[in-house]
């Protein structure tokens, strides 16, 4: 079964060609937008900051490719044109918990070795 919001799925442009039109489109489409990426991919896109912020933090959201459904039934080739989208490898937003958290010390203990915590005018990279 089909829901209304998969019925009216928003195909985006690889080219951008429409920036404010497309964007205009999601917008309206409300907090999460039924989207088809180029080669007829069919996901989802959270559109607006606060649903992104609670999806994100949500510990029930899977961010692994290797449980996307499309991925494990190989209806997304590995040279698909968007796949560093999907698979841009391992790292932070791409790991579930608890290896995430294990990323963020890591993360943490480099920028502190590397002198990156200073803030503000005068701050070294």
């Amino acid at each position: 079964m089909t829901t209304d919001l998969e019925q009216t799925r928003i195909a985006l442009d690889p080219f951008v060609t429409d920036l404010d039109g497309e964007s205009a489109r999601l917008r309206e489409a409300g907090p999460l937008a039924a989207v088809e990426l180029p080669g007829g991919v069919p996901v989802w896109a959270v559109t607006h900051h606060a649903e992104a912020k609670a999806l994100l933090t949500d510990p029930r959201l899977v961010k692994d490719i290797n449980v996307w459904g499309a991925w494990q039934r190989g209806e997304i080739p590995a040279d698909w044109p968007l796949i560093g989208l999907a698979n841009p490898g391992r790292s932070m937003l791409t790991v579930d918990a608890p290896t995430t958290a294990g990323c963020a010390r890591w993360s943490r203990r480099r920028s502190r070795r590397a002198g990156w915590r200073r803030c503000g005018s005068g701050s070294r990279r």
